[in-house]
C-alpha cells in the first residue's frame, strides 16, 4: 500500500471511531427520559449529591464504582475494571443484571433502543 493510501485509511477509520464514540441520540429527549426513568434513582447535578444511586455528573470516563463519596455500591460494581462510556451504559441500561451480576439496580431497564440511544446523549451532556 502506497503512503497516501495509508493516509486515506488512516482519515477514514478515525472519522469511524469518532462518529462511533458519539451517541446517535437526542440528548433533549434523554433529559425528559431520564427524568422520568432514572431521576428516581440518580441525580445529575453538578452539587455531587446522591441519591438511591449514585449522581451521575462527570460519569462519562469514570471507572466503573468509583462515584465520589458514594458508598452503596455493590460488590458486582466495584473493581470491574470497566470505564464508563456509551457502550457500557447502553449495556447497563439495556440489562442491569447481565451488565454486572448481583447490582443493586433494580429498575433501570430500558427495552427501546432509540430510548437508550436517547438517555446516553443526554448522560454524555453531564460534565
Amino acid at each position: 500500500m502506497n503512503k497516501s493510501a495509508l493516509l486515506i485509511a488512516a482519515a477514514f477509520l478515525t472519522t469511524a471511531f469518532i462518529s462511533a464514540s458519539a451517541s446517535a441520540g437526542d440528548a433533549k429527549a434523554g433529559e425528559e427520559l431520564f427524568n422520568k426513568k432514572c431521576k428516581m434513582c440518580h441525580t445529575a447535578s453538578d452539587n455531587g449529591k446522591h441519591g438511591m444511586g449514585p449522581n451521575l455528573m462527570g460519569v462519562m470516563g469514570r471507572s466503573v464504582g468509583t462515584a465520589a463519596g458514594y458508598t452503596k455500591y455493590s460488590d458486582a460494581m466495584k473493581g470491574m475494571g470497566v470505564t464508563w462510556d456509551a457502550a457500557s451504559i447502553g449495556k447497563l441500561i439495556t440489562d442491569p443484571p447481565a451488565f454486572a451480576a448481583g447490582n443493586m439496580m433494580k429498575g433501570g431497564q430500558v427495552k427501546d433502543a432509540a430510548e437508550r440511544d436517547n438517555i446516553i446523549a443526554y448522560i454524555e451532556t453531564l460534565k
